[in-house]
């Protein structure tokens, strides 16, 4: 028997922007944008702030509705019941211009962390968001040696990523002279419980 463990799933969808779009560019004018925490050691500008309430997505009902019906739709790969309070903890703005990047991080103390792409282009020259394996020691081992260590995302509008939030990831750096906007965001899924086998 060979049973195969550790696979991290990455969820992606692209989302009817009808009624995002305009609740967004409304929420975003009342948005204070600025550069990155020191701490970030990241170019990127953004409404993000240590210590305040995050909320970007309180003031958008339509996108946040749809990003959780999406996290249900991501929850059905994994091996538990829940509850259904599932918390959109909080959320925020970034903006990247040309040259500006994130380094790689997680989302500590999260469960799942996603983004959506307001306005982006499709491009990858745009930047793209990188994961890294969480499991990329296994390079050192020839059967590991071709499987890739790192999995790219092109920028495209509409779409919304999901990924657990230990998952390292990054931004690369926009070359190009076309902003782009995404909303972050993090999300507690509530109690869960192992599923229950089938009662035959």
């Amino acid at each position: 028997m060979i049973e195969s463990w550790f696979q991290i799933p990455i969820f992606y969808k692209d989302l009817d922007t009808t009624k995002i779009q305009p609740e967004v560019e409304s929420t975003l004018k009342d948005t204070t944008i600025r550069s990155a925490d020191n701490m970030w050691k990241d170019s990127v500008q953004t409404s993000f702030t240590y210590g305040n309430n995050n909320k970007f997505l309180e003031t958008c009902p339509e996108l946040a509705s749809q990003i959780f019906n999406s996290v249900l739709e991501y929850m059905s790969v994994f091996n538990f019941d829940h509850d259904n309070k599932i918390l959109i903890k909080e959320s925020w703005i970034n903006i990247t211009e040309r040259d500006q990047f994130q380094h790689y991080h997680i989302h500590a103390h999260n469960d799942i962390s996603g983004v959506y792409y307001h306005e982006a282009s499709g491009n990858q020259e745009q930047g793209n968001i990188v994961f890294k394996s969480p499991t990329s020691v296994a390079h050192n081992s020839k059967l590991f040696h071709f499987e890739p260590n790192q999995v790219y995302y092109a920028p495209i509008k509409g779409r919304l990523i999901l990924f657990p939030s230990f998952l390292e990831h990054a931004v690369l750096s926009n070359k190009t002279d076309d902003k782009r906007i995404s909303i972050s965001f993090n999300i507690d899924i509530g109690h869960i419980r192992p599923k229950e086998k089938n009662k035959e």
